[in-house]
């Protein structure tokens, strides 16, 4: 009996040292696994990826990666989906990292980022639309062995649809005679429009076709519309018997655009009920193109074209050339002068020789004054469509004429079948913000001194160092005023876009008597700005909404616009936008904006606000 007690207290000692063994081994692992640093994280976020874009148009996507841990974390490489790169031709990054394409049509960016702890990298992903149509897709970053997927939404308005390929056109100079030219290779192109959720037919412009198989020359302006009418699809009529109104017969894409020179390519696609065209399959009359610039000042040349009234038939003007134009010495000739009125409804119309060969293109009007156009939605926010909204030029100037030479780039690159959209893009001369420092306000604590009046759907709030405007109601316009008139100053401000509508815009206001009289310098969320003003009804552009790629860059800018006697001018990180002078407002109060038009909910973040005295140290 002890014999077996003890074995008994002996078995128990063994297992209590065990037990304690056990433990100890267990605490110094724990101390183990204590003394290592976390496990490294990295997250990222992509700025951009939800927008709403036209063709031919820059656009950047700002890609953050932030590594929350705390050990240095790895990012090898950022991958680009097939279908981006199909839809949008990729331009670079900032920093540099060369593109890698992939035998799937996918690119990849090998980064090799080793990214500290607590600290961030970011690239500039920079694009340019090619196609139209809504891409969804996600851009990955390779963060170990982990895969950070970003959504992206992006819609690409305008007339290539996606996946289009126009071919190559029928070999210049081979296009066969046919009757009735050539008054039969002039077409009517008609725009339609996306006019709240309708397509409705906008415009009409002229177009000459210039090769058997469809390649028709027209108005830059009249296939691309504008910042508020974006063209959504082309109809091309054809003239079936001579002094015949023109039949609608296809649906078209453009291939080429010049926007400065208002000159544009484009081609059949399809039937009127959508059916694609077979290549080559078209035998068209086509204009013959002059092969040499053989003018001379008083040589008589006719102009043949439609109207907008779709009733009246092909018309025919005869006039005779004053000038001839090469532009800083160039042996090109870039324009013709003539004796023809300089604006009026000549939308594309085409410029032929005493042989009937094509000379050239009605260009671009120097001024709104005298031209056909129509309103086609309430685009100065007064919820009625009528003269005082902005409206598209649909007119031409006959008195100066670009010249075949002028467009032999544009026209080879579309004999070949290349897709390519050169756009007006205001780039920015340097913009110095120095002087006095005169009132300066970072909402750190309530500012009693800015004002606004609340309205339906609309209204700011002084929140966490910010000036915070927010809008949901449509055509709506909210303002808020310093306490601040002037002869001349400069107003900065960081602004930053946190809910976007899609085709709101935000900016300053200057010369501010009322809601219905005051000047606005502003930047819109699809890439424009504009100088404008309103006095009680009527709303005059001092600068039509104008592209520029520095509004690109992302949701925050550095806004800067000087008001005053001394003129008017806006600014974007530095950068000139454009100027104007208007002599009915010189004096006013001086504050902040932001509007919608047809879009949703927009909400902008005002801070870092200063007003200056140039040129005053």
């Amino acid at each position: 009996m002890l014999n077996g007690t003890t074995r008994t207290l002996k078995k128990l000692a063994c297992y209590f040292r065990a037990a304690a063994a056990l433990a100890a081994a267990l605490l110094l692992c724990a101390g183990c696994l204590g003394a290592l640093p976390q496990k490294a994280g990295l997250t990222a976020s992509l700025d951009g990826a939800n927008r709403t874009l036209e063709m031919g148009r820059g656009f950047d996507l700002t890609l953050t990666i932030t590594n929350t841990g705390e050990r240095e974390a790895s990012a090898a490489e950022i991958r680009l989906p097939a279908a981006f790169l199909k839809a949008f031709r990729y331009l670079g990054s900032l920093p540099v990292v060369t593109l890698e394409p992939l035998a799937d049509g996918s690119g990849v960016l090998r980064t090799r980022l080793v990214i500290p702890p607590s600290d961030s990298e970011r690239f500039i992903l920079r694009f340019e639309t090619v196609f139209s149509g809504i891409y969804e897709d996600e851009i990955a970053v390779l963060a170990g062995d982990k895969l950070l997927r970003l959504p992206a939404r992006l819609e690409v308005k305008g007339s290539i649809p996606a996946g289009w390929a126009p071919g190559a056109a029928a070999p210049r100079g081979q296009n066969p005679a046919a009757p009735g030219l050539p008054e039969a290779a002039v077409v009517r192109v008609g725009a339609l429009v996306n006019i709240a959720g309708r397509l409705v037919r906008a415009w009409s412009a002229s177009g000459v076709i210039i090769s058997s198989d469809g390649l028709i020359l027209t108005s830059a302006r009249a296939v691309l519309g504008s910042r508020f009418y974006p063209v959504s699809d082309l109809i091309v009529g054809l003239q079936t018997a001579p002094y015949t109104l023109p039949v609608d017969a296809y649906l078209a894409s453009i291939v080429q655009v010049d926007e400065a020179l208002d000159a544009a390519l484009i081609k059949p696609r399809a039937n009127l009920s959508g059916i694609p065209i077979p290549p080559g399959s078209l035998s068209l009359p086509a204009l013959p193109l002059a092969q040499n610039s053989s003018l001379i000042p008083g040589e008589e040349i006719r102009l043949l074209g439609y109207g907008q009234d779709a009733d009246k038939p092909l018309a025919t003007l005869i006039a005779n050339i004053i000038g001839l134009n090469p532009e800083d010495g160039s042996p090109t000739l870039l324009f013709i002068s003539t004796n023809l009125p300089t604006a009026g409804d000549y939308f594309g119309w085409a410029a032929l020789n005493s042989r009937g060969e094509l000379i050239g293109l009605a260009g671009a009007p120097t001024a709104r004054t005298g031209l056909v156009c129509g309103a086609l939605a309430d685009t100065n926010r007064d919820e009625v469509v009528d003269d005082y909204d902005h409206c598209l030029p649909a007119g031409g100037s006959l008195g100066t004429l670009t010249a075949l030479p002028a467009l032999e780039g544009m026209l080879g690159a579309g004999w070949s079948g290349e897709v390519g959209l050169r756009r007006v893009n205001a780039a920015g001369a340097p913009f110095s913000t120095e002087g006095k420092v005169v009132y300066a306000e970072d909402f750190s604590a309530y500012a009693p001194a800015w004002k606004s009046a609340a309205r339906p759907g609309a209204q700011s709030r002084q929140e966490n160092g910010a000036l915070v405007f927010a809008v949901s109601k449509p055509r709506t316009l909210l303002f808020s005023t310093v306490d601040y008139a002037y002869d001349r100053l400069l107003i900065s401000t960081d602004a930053r876009l946190t809910a976007s509508s899609g085709d709101g815009d935000f900016g300053f206001v200057c010369a501010f008597q009322d809601d219905n009289h005051f000047i606005a310098l502003e930047v819109s969320e699809d890439g424009y700005f504009s100088i404008w003003k309103r006095a009680g009804l009527e709303t005059t552009f001092l600068v039509d909404w104008t592209y520029s790629d520095l509004l690109s860059a992302g949701p925050n800018l550095r806004l800067s616009a000087q008001c005053g006697a001394d003129g008017l001018k806006m600014a974007v990180n530095d950068r000139l936008l454009g100027e104007a002078v208007d002599k009915d407002y010189s004096v006013g109060l001086v504050g902040l904006m932001a509007g919608t038009y047809e879009g949703g909910r927009i909400e902008v973040i005002f801070e870092h606000v200063e007003i200056l005295i140039p040129g005053v140290e």
